[in-house]
């Protein structure tokens, strides 16, 4: 990895737990540090309502409002394929809102299966040199325990947020 790379990746690897959540988006597998995660609810305990935009959907999740991105948010090139797969989750994943919590306090991805707790340092994270282009809500990709993962851009995907349900 280059300098840089090394700098992003550490900004979402925290040396000092190194404890990240892999999460399974059904066309990717994203990486966040264990601390974005607010909880892990199943997709049965919510009633989530026809959304503001097709890829934005919204549900309660006590007392407040949470938008449930979808995955042309990160991948605006996305297929119906995918979206199919996507809306199949069976876990949603609620993340701390960071950029304006006053706005978004929480926000929310849709996960197939159960999120795995992964140990991550930069001793088993390697730059996958199959990376191809990044999609707009990638920081980066790479190799986390012989699996390829991504680095989402964590303020890019709260302004999608916020741009497509606060204007």
């Amino acid at each position: 990895m280059n300098t840089l790379e090394i700098d992003k990746a550490e900004t979402v690897i925290d040396e000092r737990t190194g404890q990240c959540l892999m999460l399974d988006l059904a066309f990717m597998q994203i990486i966040v540090p264990r601390v974005l995660v607010a909880e892990v609810i199943s997709t049965n305990s919510v009633s989530i309502a026809s959304g503001i935009k097709k890829d934005i959907k919204i549900f309660q999740w006590r007392g407040t409002q949470v938008p449930l991105i979808g995955m042309t948010a990160i991948d605006p090139g996305a297929d119906q394929e995918y979206e199919t797969k996507y809306e199949e989750s069976s876990k949603i994943v609620l993340l701390h809102g960071l950029s304006d919590p006053k706005k978004l306090p929480y926000y929310a991805l849709p996960v197939v299966g159960s999120p795995k707790l992964v140990m991550v340092s930069m001793e088993n994270v390697s730059d996958d040199q199959n990376f191809g282009t990044l999609l707009p809500g990638e920081s980066l990709r790479v190799l986390v325990e012989g699996e390829t993962c991504s680095i989402p851009k964590v303020d890019y995907l709260e302004k999608y947020t916020i741009d497509n349900c606060f204007r």
